[in-house]
C-alpha cells in the first residue's frame, strides 16, 4: 500500500520523503493505517491530497488541506498622527495584508466601534493570500483633536486579531508649530527640514519652527536625515491649516513615524 500524495505530485513512500523533508509517513502494515504528517505546514501545503492502495489499485477520496496565515500587522495610512483641516472630510485607510483567508477589519473611535466603513480585497499573486482594505470616512472638528481611531484586523488564523492607532489633530491659522525630528541610533548624522517639491532647506537642525501658521504654510514638510557613508533617510509629514488659533502643538518624528 503506497501512502498519501498530493493529487498533483509523485507518490510518497513510508518514512521521511526526500523531496520534500517536512513530510513523514507514519503508519504500519498491521494497522492498516497510514498517516501523513507535516512539519512547519506553510501556504506550499495547501493543496489536495489522497491516499492509494497500489495492489488494490484503490484510491481514496481526496482530502483538501487548508492552510490558514494571519495577516500583517495592520496599518492606517499617516498613523501614528495625522494632521487635518477641519470641516473637511476625509477617509481613514486601514490595511491587512497577506492573510488566507481574508482578514476582517473592524475601526474604533476611542474604543467605540464604528459602523459604515467601505471595505474591498485584493488576491495576491500566489492566488491564495489576500490584502484587505478598509476605508472609513470622517468629517472631522475641533472636537476630534487628540482623537484615537484604530482599526482591529482578524481571520481564521488569529481570532484575537492585531490593533493599530492613530491619532487626529487639527491645525489652526494663526497657531504656532515646532516640527522635531529625533535620531536614536549611531553613527552621528545630519537633519535637515525642507518644504516637499523644494530645495530650500529651512532647518539645519532637528526642529522646524513655523510661527503664526498661515494657509501658505500647509503643505507637505520633510525630515531628512543624512548619514555619512550609508545614505539618507526621510520622513513627511502634511500639514494642514485652518479656523482660529488653538494651543500651539509640537510633533517629533521619529525613524518610524510621528509621536
Amino acid at each position: 500500500m503506497n501512502p498519501p500524495f498530493t493529487a498533483n505530485q509523485p507518490p510518497l513512500r513510508k518514512g521521511t520523503v526526500e523531496p520534500w523533508p517536512r513530510y513523514r509517513i507514519v503508519g504500519t502494515a498491521d494497522s492498516g493505517q497510514y498517516n501523513l504528517e507535516i512539519t512547519d505546514a506553510e501556504l506550499s501545503d495547501d493543496a489536495v491530497y489522497e491516499c492509494q492502495a497500489t495492489e488494490a489499485a484503490l484510491r481514496s477520496r481526496r482530502a483538501k488541506l487548508t492552510v490558514l496565515i494571519p495577516p500583517e500587522d495592520p496599518t492606517i495610512d499617516g498613523a501614528p498622527e495625522i494632521l487635518l483641516r477641519a470641516g473637511t472630510p476625509y477617509n481613514l485607510t486601514c490595511r491587512a495584508r497577506s492573510a488566507k483567508p481574508a482578514a476582517t477589519i473592524v475601526w474604533y473611535r476611542d474604543g467605540l466601534q464604528q459602523d459604515g466603513a467601505i471595505t474591498s480585497t485584493e488576491v495576491l499573486a500566489d492566488g491564495k493570500r489576500e490584502t484587505t482594505t478598509s476605508q472609513l470616512a470622517i468629517n472631522p472638528t475641533d472636537l476630534d483633536i487628540g482623537r484615537v481611531f484604530s482599526c482591529r484586523s482578524t481571520n481564521d488564523a488569529i481570532p484575537a486579531g492585531k490593533e493599530t492607532f492613530v491619532k487626529l489633530n487639527v491645525h489652526h491659522i494663526g497657531s504656532d508649530v515646532t516640527l522635531t525630528c529625533v535620531w536614536s541610533g549611531n553613527p552621528p548624522l545630519t537633519l535637515t527640514w525642507t518644504k516637499k517639491e523644494s530645495n530650500m532647506v529651512l532647518s539645519n537642525s532637528n526642529q522646524l519652527y513655523l510661527k503664526s501658521v498661515t494657509q501658505a504654510d500647509a503643505g507637505q514638510y520633510v525630515c531628512k536625515a543624512i548619514v555619512p557613508r550609508i545614505g539618507v533617510g526621510e520622513r513627511e509629514v502634511t500639514l494642514f491649516v485652518n479656523g482660529e488659533p488653538p494651543t500651539p502643538l509640537t510633533l517629533y518624528q521619529t525613524l518610524d513615524g510621528w509621536m
